[in-house]
């Protein structure tokens, strides 16, 4: 418990961090590392639910090792103590999922697609069997509970008359061949909806179907940019070129100080190689940006 509220405590510390909370309203939602590394129900890519995962960490940390479970709930704890943000459900400490409503402009549906419920993802060690099941249909970036309210909260947001709905997923939802980088073994981000297939068609199937169009989703995490259409593809016809057949746009957001996984010393005229690959490699992917990081 220590060490998360050290950790919110020193960014809270720095000036551009006061002066942001104190000028701007904030709609906050965690990712992986308010916990750990590739965060999900049962564990992180270094510790999960089982005995022997427990000892391991308890020696690595002197003695001082917890159950995932009990670290999941102190991380939980500290966030909810340093974050402008109430609890969603009072008999649900870990619900962060929720829905703002702003007029009929838009509804802003943040999602938990990190703690909540979500089935295993890559821990690194296990990525060629993540891959081998990212199409599973019992596979959840939420778990069944959070997949409902979701797709009810698309559909009621259509019928009340909200022109756009702003979805924010803390994990790149777009389909991004990223062989250039990973390799052409395993060429997905399968800790990103990649390795969630069945879950991502199923919202594409509430969108197509109940014909809900104007939605925005806002993703982190990949370390780059990414400006993407939202199109089922293979299901619908679509023209990149104008964008025909798509239901929304994704914008991905870079990292503040993480490397990309191009490198963190890439050259800008490589960075720029492998932004022109990416767009050229990705039918949906409009515009994409390596060079940020190394800027950075």
């Amino acid at each position: 418990m220590y060490d998360y509220r050290k950790r919110h405590a020193s960014y809270r510390a720095d000036l551009d961090s006061i002066a942001s909370f104190g000028k701007f309203a904030w709609i906050p939602v965690w990712d992986d590392h308010e916990v750990a590394d590739n965060t999900y129900r049962d564990g992180v890519a270094d510790q999960n639910n089982t005995e022997s995962s427990f000892i391991q960490y308890d020696i690595e940390f002197g003695g001082e090792g917890v159950s995932f479970d009990q670290r999941k709930m102190n991380a939980v704890r500290a966030y909810f103590e340093w974050m402008p943000i109430r609890q969603v459900e009072m008999d649900d400490n870990l619900r962060i999922w929720r829905t703002f409503k702003i007029g009929t402009l838009m509804d802003v549906i943040m999602l938990d697609t990190r703690d909540y419920d979500r089935s295993i993802t890559d821990l690194y060690w296990n990525t060629d069997y993540i891959h081998q099941i990212s199409n599973d249909a019992g596979r959840s970036m939420m778990g069944s509970r959070q997949e409902n309210w979701f797709y009810n909260e698309l559909i009621q947001s259509k019928k009340r008359g909200a022109t756009w709905r702003i979805i924010g997923s803390q994990t790149v939802f777009s389909r991004i061949n990223e062989s250039v980088a990973y390799g052409s073994e395993n060429p997905l981000d399968y800790d990103a909806w990649d390795g969630y297939q069945a879950n991502r068609n199923r919202t594409f199937k509430t969108l197509y179907d109940n014909n809900i169009t104007n939605n925005i989703v806002l993703a982190g995490d990949s370390h780059l940019s990414f400006v993407s259409d939202l199109i089922w593809l293979d299901e619908h016809a679509y023209d990149p070129t104008t964008g025909n057949g798509s239901i929304g746009v994704e914008f991905a957001g870079s990292a503040v100080s993480s490397p990309c996984p191009y490198g963190q010393n890439i050259t800008m005229a490589n960075a720029n190689t492998a932004s022109q690959w990416l767009v050229a490699n990705n039918r949906e992917l409009q515009w994409q940006d390596v060079c940020e990081c190394h800027r950075r």
